[in-house]
């Protein structure tokens, strides 16, 4: 790590980060592009930081800054690369052309099915495809992670069948892909950013967005927002990252304790973020007056019909890049067809139906 650079952060951003204790014997710097009233910090990061220091017996001690404070968000990978940072953790798709398949993994999330085990799956096709990994090349990964649920569609208005749908404007935070399917069941994908889109919903520009609880209820899109509609259009993607040289140059003690908690460590973990997303579930419910709408098996599989060419779409962009996309998109889809029911069956819906 180029510790001269490290040391003039450290003055230079003092106001952003908490003065650590001169007896650790390693004061590492924390990129993250999130604020520290985001609910992925109060919920998994800090949690996960501080039993690293605890393990290490005060030896590791965590120094994060906030808010893009140190980076841009689609610089934070290479802010791990090149020693600027220790750790860093982001959504994945804040880094488009950077990791082929990680940025687009749960694009072609199963429309009918809710994505709870994501993490799970994720982890197995990293498993069963160590292709992928080489796009952290540069940099130690120590683990992925998902959001729980997935980013299905919510309107403004009521919606009694899928043909409802046809022609709405809906607000779409994804990529290509994600447009694509909105496209394919008749919607007309806009693209605008967060607080833009608040806006836009609020002035009827738009009639709804692809959104998850968290967006709902930490940026009160579930005041406008009233009906949710279990058709997944996608999903979201979480990775921690470590700075290679610093990874080696900690002592052997150290870094078991960072090997144990990494990889499937992250699963221990994944269930308070899904315990988490279920709160904001309830509290969209019951404080913002939500509905869900859940269609017919007719009507879903003639959404997984439409939204075929798609998953086409997305296998053939993963085989640009020199990977297997048609093997990964069966694997991915034979397993999350074993591990997430029908929207029907699923813990979101009846969540919904015991109000």
């Amino acid at each position: 790590m180029k510790k001269y650079f490290a040391a003039l952060l450290t003055g230079l951003f003092m106001a952003a980060a908490p003065i650590q204790s001169m007896a650790a014997e390693y004061n590492l710097i924390l990129n993250l592009p999130i604020a520290p009233t985001h609910n992925r910090w109060q919920t998994l990061l800090k949690p996960w930081y501080d039993e690293l220091e605890r393990r290490s017996g005060g030896r590791i001690k965590i120094e994060p800054y906030f808010a893009e404070s140190l980076s841009k968000i689609n610089e934070c990978l290479n802010t791990v690369k090149d020693g600027m940072a220790d750790f860093t953790e982001a959504v994945l798709s804040n880094f488009p052309g950077q990791l082929p398949f990680h940025e687009r993994s749960w694009e072609i999330a199963d429309p009918t099915r809710p994505l709870d085990h994501a993490t799970e799956i994720l982890h197995q096709i990293e498993k069963e495809f160590p292709e992928v990994m080489k796009e952290f090349d540069g940099a130690k990964l120590l683990f992925t992670y998902d959001f729980a649920i997935g980013h299905i569609i919510g309107t403004k208005d009521p919606v009694n069948s899928f043909q409802d749908l046809k022609g709405r404007k809906i607000l779409n935070f994804g990529g290509p892909i994600a447009a694509s399917r909105l496209k394919a069941l008749g919607m007309v994908p806009v693209s605008m950013s967060p607080p833009d889109g608040y806006m836009a919903l609020q002035q009827g520009i738009v009639d709804g967005a692809v959104c998850n609880y968290q967006l709902l209820v930490s940026r009160r899109y579930g005041d406008i927002i009233k009906y949710m509609l279990p058709i997944n259009i996608m999903g979201g993607s979480v990775f921690m990252a470590m700075n290679q040289d610093t990874y080696d140059s900690l002592p052997p003690d150290l870094q078991k304790i960072i090997d144990d908690m990494s990889g499937d460590y992250a699963l221990e973990k994944v269930e308070a973020w899904l315990e988490e997303e279920y709160k904001l579930l309830r509290t969209y419910r019951d404080k913002m007056g939500g509905q869900v709408h859940v269609f017919t098996d007719e009507e879903y599989a003639e959404i997984r019909r439409l939204t075929l060419p798609c998953d086409e779409e997305w296998a053939n962009t993963l085989k640009s890049y020199g990977l297997p996309g048609d093997k990964i998109l069966a694997r991915m889809r034979q397993l999350q067809s074993e591990k997430d029911p029908l929207w029907k069956d699923s813990r979101m819906v009846k969540e919904f139906q015991t109000k």
